[in-house]
């Protein structure tokens, strides 16, 4: 049996991938007319906030799925291996249990770190406008 070395490697070379050439991806530069009206861009804008909203708040809940599932799944997996199914379910459900009131609390602490930091800096900019120049 012979052993693989640099001259007969485990995976057989990789074909070679045609790249296309950089001026394959310029494009036309857009012209005035492309713009979009005042009153296109003022709806676009609505709706991508609306959309931003929906898209934060479905990654937020991705996230707290793959979280909130991971380490509970871990522990159990670890605590079955003691053979006692009461200790698994047990231990399980106390994860569970530390691990809403600690997502909670992190969600919590976040929303109110971040309106605080709206708020202080709208008085920064309310403060600026009214000092005299």
């Amino acid at each position: 049996m012979a052993y693989p070395s640099e001259s007969s490697p485990l995976l057989p070379p990789e074909p070679a991938i045609e790249r296309p050439s950089p001026a394959a991806f310029d494009s036309k530069p857009l012209s005035r007319d492309a713009s979009p009206s005042p009153s296109t861009s003022s709806s676009s804008s609505s709706a991508s906030s609306s959309s931003s909203g929906l898209s934060d708040t479905l990654r937020d809940v991705i996230i707290g799925f793959s979280d909130g599932l991971t380490v509970p799944f871990a522990l159990t997996a670890g605590l079955s291996s003691l053979g006692s199914a009461r200790l698994v379910i047990m231990g399980g459900l106390a994860e569970l249990f530390s691990g809403m009131i600690s997502m909670g609390l992190g969600a919590y602490l976040a929303a109110a770190t971040e309106r605080d930091h709206y708020r202080s800096q709208r008085a920064g900019l309310a403060a600026a406008c009214a000092a005299p120049a």
